[in-house]
């Protein structure tokens, strides 16, 4: 890896996401306010633009709705975007899959009945890889907007599922699983790069409660912004992917902000991960950040993995500890 205090030479071959190359697996992670807020046109703008980027897995926060009455709208959904869908707790939380190229293996349940916004946590194995690869986590996260504290807690909680052992389709055969997770974080990266958006002062946040929100007190007891979640991951070796890309290949646009500036919330931001275990690093080509302001009040992040290189490393990975 480029050490942080370098400069490495930004990678031009990716100026926008491609789409339509069978090449590469595209994951995302998305949270669509309120899901629409109940407007069937609203959400087909949003299916339109993530349909768009030809997406294998998708990540999503706020799916309101998504299970009421007949399920209508979570099936919406799936038919808008080729996808079939898992519904965490409470409709919290989402993860949305082609299973063309993942098979699903099972669904966990909610890790701790203290998360505020329950996670989905789907594990899958990419069929190209076959029944004996080593099976994906996938985890849609949303950290409490209100709580410092209790963010760090769901947050330890979310890294149990990069320690996992799922027993293979054969029944006998288990394999340390890896994870992809697509996480709103409702709080700052804790190591900044070039690229990032530069870390708020608390008084850019005019907004008393937000201004609690968004901060901790630190050491010596004067209030910090809060970066905890974000470094949990990391110490967890469920490594930021932008972060990754941008100190190794200069992707400066992968860690773009993600939440523009609003007067309660401060300055641009970047509170939307997409992060996998560490292994998984050396198939990541792209991450980007997609605009979304006509839909949400929090931009797409989009990563695509080489499908070829993804598949070979499942296989042949023999995990020990993660």
């Amino acid at each position: 890896m480029t050490a942080p205090d370098a400069q490495p030479k930004p990678d031009d071959q990716w100026s926008t996401v491609m789409s339509g190359d069978s090449k590469y697996i595209t994951a995302a992670t998305f949270n669509f306010e309120q899901n629409g807020f109940g407007d069937p046109a609203l959400r087909r703008r949003a299916y339109r633009l993530l349909k768009s980027l030809d997406l294998h897995l998708l990540f999503r926060q706020e799916m309101n709705g998504a299970a009421d009455g007949e399920q209508q709208i979570r099936y919406e959904a799936e038919e808008a975007l080729g996808m079939r869908s898992w519904l965490g707790e409470r409709s919290c939380t989402a993860v949305m899959a082609d299973t063309k190229v993942f098979a699903p293996r099972g669904q966990w349940p909610s890790p701790w009945t203290g998360f505020k916004l329950p996670p989905t946590a789907v594990t899958f194995q990419l069929r190209d890889a076959g029944p004996q690869s080593t099976p994906v986590i996938a985890v849609a996260g949303h950290a409490v907007y209100n709580s410092p504290l209790l963010r760090e807690i769901e947050t330890e909680m979310l890294t149990g599922f990069n320690d996992k052992w799922v027993t293979l389709p054969d029944g006998v055969s288990r394999k340390h699983a890896v994870m992809i997770g697509g996480f709103d974080g409702n709080s700052y990266p804790h190591n900044l790069v070039a690229g990032d958006p530069a870390l708020p002062k608390l008084t850019d946040i005019k907004d008393g409660p937000h201004r609690a929100h968004r901060s901790r007190p630190g050491s010596d007891g004067v209030r910090v912004v809060h970066q905890g979640p974000h470094e949990t991951l990391d110490t967890a070796r469920i490594v930021d992917v932008g972060r990754h890309l941008a100190l190794t290949r200069g992707q400066q646009a992968a860690v773009g902000p993600t939440m523009l500036a609003y007067d309660t919330h401060g300055p641009d931001s970047r509170v939307d991960w997409l992060c996998s275990s560490q292994q998984l690093l050396p198939v990541w080509e792209h991450v980007e950040v997609i605009d979304a302001q006509a839909v949400s009040d929090h931009n797409i992040v989009v990563g695509r993995m080489r499908r070829d290189h993804l598949a070979d490393l499942l296989c042949d990975l023999k995990i020990t500890a993660a």
